[in-house]
């Protein structure tokens, strides 16, 4: 009973949304990326739409953001797995960086 308790707590429902949001934002981060992956596969084909330097340019910092929240991800499912009290929600917002 207590368990469930802390699992409906507002400190957890708080970490919950915010993983969500997260895996929301990754996801779509993601989908950047297979329009990076084709748009380059045409360039590599010879297709004029656009130049392999401008997709690089355009697309450049997205896999390294899509690493760091992958990693928040992971850190976020762990605590909300592992959660013990509401006290969770400060180490679960630094997620010890």
């Amino acid at each position: 009973v207590r368990e469930k308790l802390q699992k409906t707590s507002r400190p957890y429902q708080i970490c919950l949304e915010i993983y969500d949001t997260e895996v929301s934002y990754v996801n779509a981060l993601s989908l950047l990326l297979n329009v990076k992956d084709e748009l380059e596969k045409l360039a590599d084909s010879g297709d004029k739409l656009i130049e392999k330097s401008e997709v690089a340019f355009i697309f450049g910092k997205v896999s390294p953001i899509v690493s760091v929240h992958k990693d928040v991800i992971t850190r976020l499912k762990e605590k909300l797995d592992n959660w013990k009290s509401g006290a969770e929600v400060a180490q679960a917002s630094f997620l010890n960086f």
